[in-house]
């Protein structure tokens, strides 16, 4: 008897609804060239200018002349990870103004020593 219940219970709950999902969100992607001369340890993308929430987006460290591509919406900061100086103590630097990367946009930012440049690359 429970069997007999439960599978029209099941079956109505999967038929129920006959909205469409909503349409995926529209992302970007910002393009991050390491130009720097230290390797970048970690690459976070965060909403405003606390990057101590946001996951690191690097599977591993971005080598010296490197190039990693993330998707990305909206307004967003940038916040990198490197060595101060060649064995020396680790420092954050983060973008002082949002990135705006609108729906299929793609752009460029590229890290230096202790500075960041910003490009847009119109497809």
């Amino acid at each position: 008897m429970k069997y007999r219940i439960l599978i029209p219970l099941v079956t109505a709950a999967a038929c129920g609804g006959t909205t469409d999902p909503p349409d995926p969100p529209q992302r970007g992607r910002l393009a991050v060239v390491n130009r720097s001369q230290y390797e970048l340890d970690e690459l976070r993308v965060h909403a405003d200018s606390d990057y101590d929430r946001a996951a690191n987006r690097l599977e591993r460290a971005l080598p010296i002349e490197g190039r990693h591509v993330v998707e990305i919406g909206g307004d967003v900061h940038v916040t990198i990870f490197r060595v101060k100086y060649e064995g020396g103590p680790m420092i954050a630097l983060t973008t002082a103004e949002a990135i705006d990367v609108g729906p299929g946009e793609t752009r460029e930012l590229t890290v230096f020593d202790e500075v960041f440049r910003l490009k847009t690359n119109d497809r």
